[in-house]
């Protein structure tokens, strides 16, 4: 896989095209052997995430330092087809306490953990979409409102 430099996520709302502050995602990198790597992000006040190279290869060390006999594929050999997902209220909560347990141990910030915290992911349905970094650096993901949820 040739993940470009920086990846651009943008999240907003179904109906209005606004983008959505603070919400949570996580990216998937689907490894070809052992477990697949999640990268946990939340947007900014625009909606919008720059995931970098330098932040996934780290990501995926932190991965192999944490738990060597789970993971041993390196980011090239991961598929180019990968998976953005807005996280459920519960995914959030989860997620909190998992970084809060081994941010001593890896490169989690405050600042990351204190931006799930404030998520506003109770407010939306939980929403997912697969795309190929090889073929864009750019991917829009959809969401609905809670307040407003389709017929």
């Amino acid at each position: 896989m040739q993940f470009p430099p920086v990846l651009k996520i943008r999240a907003f709302e179904q109906d209005s095209g606004q983008g959505i502050a603070k919400l949570a995602l996580k990216l998937t990198l689907f490894a070809r052997h052992k477990n697949n790597y999640t990268i946990p992000m939340v947007t900014n006040d625009s909606g919008r995430v720059e995931l970098t190279i330098e932040h996934v290869r780290q990501s995926i060390k932190d991965d192999w330092e944490l738990f060597p006999m789970d993971y041993s594929s390196p980011l090239e050999d991961c598929s180019p087809d990968v998976e953005i997902r807005v996280c459920s209220t519960e995914d959030v909560h989860r997620t909190i306490e998992a970084m809060k347990t081994f941010s001593s141990a890896a490169t989690i910030s405050d600042e990351l953990i204190a931006a799930f915290e404030s998520a506003v992911n109770d407010q939306y349905l939980p929403a997912k979409q697969r795309f190929n970094v090889e073929e864009t650096s750019s991917v829009g993901i959809g969401v609905f409102s809670r307040a407003r949820v389709p017929s």
